[in-house]
């Protein structure tokens, strides 16, 4: 109405010009933060899930290093890093842990290493190679 002055931001868009929020929503997009652990730790399992995969690749498939598949175990893939000749799988009850290789000469060895892990399987043997269908590619 006449006699009133309106202020507006000089970032908020005149009524006659095109919007500016998708510039400012992209912007302020791209300025996100990195991904947050959880997430990075997700992104991680999937690159072993994909190394443990029939044709797969292991390239960044332990903590975006290159990797080995140990296995599968309840929909969960696990990856120990490359090369075997330094590291090795270890079979737990509620999953697969990384050892030095060498390190689980007895039973005693994958109790210690598995602790953390339900223990390892009373009838199991220290295992050292990967899966058989996977590895490195």
């Amino acid at each position: 109405s006449a006699g009133h002055i309106f202020w507006r931001h000089p970032l908020l868009p005149q009524r006659s010009q095109p919007s500016m929020w998708p510039a400012l929503t992209a912007l302020l997009l791209a300025a996100a933060p990195p991904p947050h652990p959880v997430e990075r730790q997700l992104q991680e399992i999937s690159q072993c899930m994909q190394c443990c995969s029939p044709g797969g690749s292991c390239e960044y498939a332990y903590h975006q290093s290159k990797g080995f598949c140990c296995g599968t175990m309840q929909a969960t893939a696990y990856c120990c890093p490359w090369p075997t000749s330094e590291a090795m799988c270890v079979r737990c009850n509620m999953g697969y842990k990384c050892a030095k290789a060498g390190s689980a000469r007895s039973q005693s060895d994958l109790q210690r290493i598995c602790a953390d892990m339900g223990g390892a399987p009373s009838s199991s043997r220290p295992s050292y190679s990967p899966s058989r269908n996977s590895g490195y590619r």
